[in-house]
């Protein structure tokens, strides 16, 4: 079994306001943007162990927090909750999501999360 998570984060400035993501995203490869401004997700390929897991999300979180610091920026994790905005969307994926779920959309501009990926490499017949 090989196991892959995503993990979100919020780009606030020093007083907690959501930020410009341009210099995060742009410290490494697994760092990318989400579908509103702001926030950023770390996409970690799928590994074999915990193990392995656990260095390469060290990796990309040390480089990506060390970007936001010379940035002048902090990164804020998972649900932590923030006043609700109306962060643009900026993706074709962001779009279609709007047309889909219309204003139930905002749940999700305003929230990040943490998302955990098994796949099977040998299943059962």
């Amino acid at each position: 079994m090989r196991i892959g998570t995503e993990v979100e984060y919020w780009v606030v400035d020093r007083e907690g306001r959501l930020a410009p993501d341009d210099e995060v995203v742009d410290t490494h490869e697994c760092v990318v943007p989400e579908f509103v401004d702001s926030l950023v997700e770390i996409v970690l390929p799928p590994v074999t162990t915990p193990a392995a897991l656990e260095r390469t999300f060290e990796e990309v979180l040390t480089a990506a927090l060390d970007a936001a610091s010379a940035a002048g920026v902090r990164l804020v994790p998972l649900g932590t909750p923030l006043l609700e905005e109306s962060a643009p969307i900026r993706s074709e994926r962001g779009r279609i999501l709007e047309r889909l779920h219309g204003d139930r959309l905002r749940f999700a501009k305003n929230c990040a999360g943490t998302h955990v990926h098994f796949d099977r490499t040998d299943p059962i017949a």
